[in-house]
């Protein structure tokens, strides 16, 4: 039969087609002998790129090593889907190392491999990575081709996640490069889509663009709105990160309204979190926002305090442009204090980190002309490829008897096939029995490491937790022992010498044990409040309140002191504040706030309540013109582990655990307490609570 088929060729074209068969033949015998084996490995490919893609994020240099790992297997098994995907994440942990050249070069060859192999998923992942990389360069020009082109792809696959995604880049690329009617274009067609999908975090995302764009149009009331939907969506996600990047973008916008004490309250509130979270380069961000709100008040020494909190934590991120942003505004406060030595000498540092970043943004062009080039001719090989492909195929359509030959000759193999994929069927089967037992072996050992931390950290919790409360009971007793022993030693005076004490001594003595008593009754009363809040003996019972007649009831108690000490109370409060919150945690807040303020003012001084409403919450404010409180102290309050008190002007002592118990409270009514002062000229103690019932709060 074969000598019949070949007899119609020419010798000299025999001779090359047989050479051609065997070729293939032998090819084919490879394949089946290690398909088995390729097959195995494949989900070994998926699980390396699962694993790079989850510890991205926080382990770029774990993440890059699993995903070349990824890239070899999956060139040595050809599974192309999964190569293409390796390149991608490899890419991506190089660009999250900052190694700029290599991710793009990988950018590019994920790029080159979705193209020829037709890939559409992968290629409009490598164009939007491409994208984002060179809009990370500056270059906006060739980063706005490449998310159209990915758009372009995602629309036409009809991925609407992805075209969803590729709109706002656009968008933000129109925003960057200042074409903000492009930009509010693209954002509101995302806007829509996102929408349409139910997708809260893209839509949290396309609110904070829009927000952030409103705010540099000076179109501040659009601004807050947008930020505050955005907000809004992350609370309900409990998403610590994006709420501290919506509180920023929020003290952003009162910062350019120059509503400075406002901007202060949202950066502190992002601050908060992002401390929590351990995001050393957005705590330097806020520390740096707080100081510039500072410097333009005029507080100079309170600007360069948290300009030099920025360094601390730029340092520990590895970050220079928050360090530089730091030295230049400690050098501009310095210069306003009139130290130019200081302001010399910190403008140096600035310009020394100035340059540094220039020079690594030099090299980053450079590694960008280098993509570029690679890019161009990867684009020109694809397009000799498809050249190829085109000739490949007319010579494929000249040689179609020669393929029919050859598809005889694989019937003539099919049952060699058979009888070899059935042996290694049995191989198949060991290969993924071996692989589910290691899985489940490194997922144990995984859980057994994470079990192990968590009692590390736990143990070393406890441990802290205990030696502040042996610290914060020592200093409670001293305390307690100081206004005792005054007791003590009045009582000795009285027995020895009460026959020689006239009506007014024996009145100064009773005034003073009675002075003594009382620092002993509330210090023990506040340590009943501390106690019962430990163990949750305080039940939390909100109700809808009428603000003023709260305010009323509390002049009721605190006037007498007031009027004693000739301090007048003014109270600047609506009549028709409607607030929702428990009533006894509230006064206890309330006359515990003005008490203080009343202690540390001097006679003749004013103590002002206040109120204003803000995003569904009523800030209450109690301020006084006193002696105010350093900014060290400051840093003392509402800690338990660096208890702090302080005798007021007229000498009255203090428990200091009011304020924690004020901490406390207001936390439970769902609002935040805070602080602003200035030694010398009087301190304001703000605190908010829920203007109606809400569904959900922070604090709770």
């Amino acid at each position: 039969m074969a000598v019949c088929l070949f007899s119609s060729f020419s010798l000299k074209n025999n001779y090359s087609h047989f050479r051609q068969i065997a070729g293939t033949l032998l090819v084919i015998a490879i394949c089946i002998v290690n398909i088995s084996g390729l097959v195995a490995q494949t989900p070994n490919v998926d699980t390396l790129n699962a694993q790079a893609q989850r510890l991205l994020e926080n382990s770029p240099e774990q993440s890059l090593r699993l995903s070349l790992q990824s890239v070899q297997l999956a060139l040595k098994t050809n599974y192309l889907s999964g190569h293409t995907k390796a390149l991608n994440l490899a890419g991506l942990g190089y660009y999250h190392l900052n190694n700029y050249k290599k991710s793009l070069q990988y950018f590019s060859q994920a790029l080159d491999k979705a193209l020829v192999r037709r890939q559409d998923p992968e290629a409009g992942d490598a164009y939007e990575y491409l994208g984002q990389a060179y809009f990370g360069f500056g270059d906006y020009d060739q980063s706005l081709s490449l998310f159209f082109k990915s758009l372009r792809i995602r629309e036409k696959i009809r991925d609407k996640k992805g075209t969803a995604q590729s709109l706002t880049l656009i968008g933000s690329v129109y925003e960057a490069s200042g074409k903000l009617d492009k930009a509010l274009e693209y954002y509101q067609k995302a806007l829509k889509l996102w929408t349409t999908l139910e997708d809260a975090t893209g839509l949290a995302i396309v609110y904070n663009h829009l927000g952030q764009l409103y705010d540099k149009r000076s179109e501040y009331s659009h601004a807050l709105e947008y930020l505050t939907n955005s907000l809004s969506i992350y609370q309900k996600q409990k998403s610590e990160r994006g709420i501290s990047q919506a509180l920023h973008s929020i003290g952003e916008v009162y910062f350019h309204q120059k509503k400075y004490d406002f901007a202060i309250n949202y950066y502190f509130r992002a601050l908060k979190r992002e401390q929590r979270l351990q995001l050393l380069h957005a705590v330097a961000r806020s520390y740096n926002s707080i100081a510039a709100c500072y410097y333009e008040t005029g507080k100079y020494q309170q600007a360069i305090f948290y300009y030099e909190k920025a360094i601390v934590k730029g340092r520990r991120a590895q970050t220079r442009d928050p360090l530089m942003n730091a030295y230049l505004g400690i050098a501009s406060s310095q210069d306003a204090l009139k130290n130019y030595k200081e302001a010399y000498s910190n403008h140096r540092i600035y310009s020394q980190i100035r340059d540094s970043i220039f020079d690594a943004r030099t090299n980053v062009e450079i590694a960008e002309v280098e993509a570029k080039y690679l890019l161009e001719n990867q684009q020109q090989e694809v397009e000799l490829l498809r050249k190829e492909k085109r000739i490949n195929t007319i010579t494929l359509r000249e040689n179609r008897n020669l393929t029919y030959l050859m598809g005889v000759l694989l019937v003539a193999l099919l049952f060699l096939a058979i009888v070899l994929i059935s042996r290694f069927r049995i191989k198949q089967r060991s290969s993924h029995l071996l692989e589910n037992r290691n899985q489940i072996i490194y997922t144990q050992n995984v859980e057994l490491q994470e079990t192990n931390l968590k009692l590390i950290e736990s143990e070393a919790t406890l441990r802290s937790l205990i030696a502040t409360k042996d610290k914060f009971f020592t200093i409670v007793s001293h305390d307690l022992r100081g206004p005792l022993n005054s007791l003590a030693g009045l009582f000795q005076v009285l027995i020895k010498h009460i026959d020689h004490f006239d009506k007014n001594e024996l009145k100064k003595f009773v005034q003073d044990m009675n002075t003594s008593v009382k620092s002993v009754l509330d210090l023990v009363e506040n340590l009943l409040h501390w106690s019962r809040t430990q163990r949750g003996g305080i039940r939390y019972e909100p109700e809808l309140l009428l603000l003023d007649d709260i305010i009323h009831e509390l002049i009721a108690t605190v006037g007498v002191m007031a009027s004693n000490k000739g301090v007048h109370l003014l109270v600047n409060v609506s009549s028709d504040n409607h607030i929702y919150a428990d009533k006894n945690m509230l006064l206890f807040t309330l006359r515990n706030l003005v008490d203080n303020a009343i202690k540390f003012s001097h006679i003749g001084g004013n103590v002002i309540i206040s109120t204003n409403y803000k995003d569904n919450l009523i800030e209450i404010s109690i301020t006084d013109n006193g002696i105010g409180i350093s900014p060290n102290d400051l840093q003392k309050l509402f800690r338990i582990d660096t208890y702090h008190t302080t005798n007021g002007t007229a000498n009255e002592n203090g428990t200091g655990l009011g304020l924690i118990l004020c901490q406390e409270f207001v936390n439970r009514n769902g609002g935040e307490i805070g602080v602003v002062s200035e030694v010398g000229k009087g301190t304001t103690f703000w605190f908010t609570v829920p203007a109606q019932v809400l569904v959900s709060t922070e604090g709770q």
